[in-house]
């Protein structure tokens, strides 16, 4: 038998949760609902971890950096635009 897994699914089928259009999405597909105990990392080296740990950390903060990067530069645009109105 063929099967796929969605990987995550909100806890019930409950309209007033913000996931509850995921839920319907994954749903209408016919499978079957499978509670299991999620992903968890497993480090085979604390060093190794932690180095990886930091570097996910550095990448998440350059991410933000050049975002906030983009956004004064658009403002600085839009504000350029309306002058010359």
């Amino acid at each position: 038998r063929l099967g796929y897994d969605f990987f995550g699914l909100p806890a019930t089928d409950d309209p007033s949760d913000p996931l509850h259009g995921l839920y319907r999405f994954k749903i209408g597909f016919g499978g079957q609902v499978l509670h299991r105990a999620g992903a968890w990392d497993f480090p085979y080296s604390l060093l190794f971890y932690a180095l990886y740990r930091l570097a996910e950390r550095a990448r998440l903060g350059l991410y933000r950096l050049r975002a906030l990067r983009r956004l004064r530069v658009l403002r600085a645009l839009r504000h350029r635009i309306k002058r010359f109105r």
